[in-house]
């Protein structure tokens, strides 16, 4: 949930940190909005609640385009990702002002390939399988998967006495998932 992210943002005084991830969300959720106009769909609002920021469209994404726009937003995250790297070779004093944002792109990117609804992945898997049923059962089960897979992790590092509250978010995260269950 982005708003456990804020909250752990704040509290640590980390407001680079925030500042990054926020654009990088933005910039996003721009690239889904911009294939969505060019496949000749309107914006109806761009909203920002407690799971993050989103495009809404004044219709649904048929099928034939549900796979490209889903895709646009975490391939444009490791677009500038790559251009962050590319800055590091040519200018490599670029690193200290570029590492957080290409962290934060490529950290997006990757969590929103999951395949779990109501993230891009989820959307694209969607696409890909063409069973209501089937969808819907490894959905849960992946779901259901990561929020013990994260709870394990958090349990480890209160073990180990270096807690990461990191991963209890994102037992949270993937348990009120759950409540948002695919179409």
């Amino acid at each position: 949930s982005i708003l456990l992210f804020v909250i752990m943002c704040l509290l640590g005084l980390d407001f680079l940190v925030l500042l990054n991830y926020l654009s990088a969300l933005f910039l996003h959720e721009l690239a889904h909005l911009f294939v969505a106009i060019k496949r000749g769909y309107k914006l109806k609002r761009f909203h920002f609640d407690i799971f993050g920021m989103s495009v809404e469209l004044n219709e649904d994404i048929c099928d034939k385009d549900s796979f490209t726009i889903n895709i646009a937003g975490p391939a444009f995250n490791l677009l500038i990702c790559m251009f962050c790297m590319s800055m590091y070779w040519l200018v490599p004093a670029s690193y200290d002002y570029l590492n957080v944002f290409c962290l934060a792109n490529f950290v997006l990117a990757i969590f929103n390939l999951l395949p779990i609804y109501p993230l891009d992945g989820g959307k694209i898997f969607r696409s890909l399988i063409h069973s209501d049923k089937v969808y819907r059962r490894i959905d849960l089960f992946l779901r259901i998967g990561l929020s013990i897979s994260f709870l394990i992790l958090f349990i480890i590092s209160i073990n180990s006495h270096a807690v990461n509250y990191f991963y209890i978010i994102m037992v949270i995260f993937f348990l009120t998932s759950i409540c948002r269950q695919a179409p």
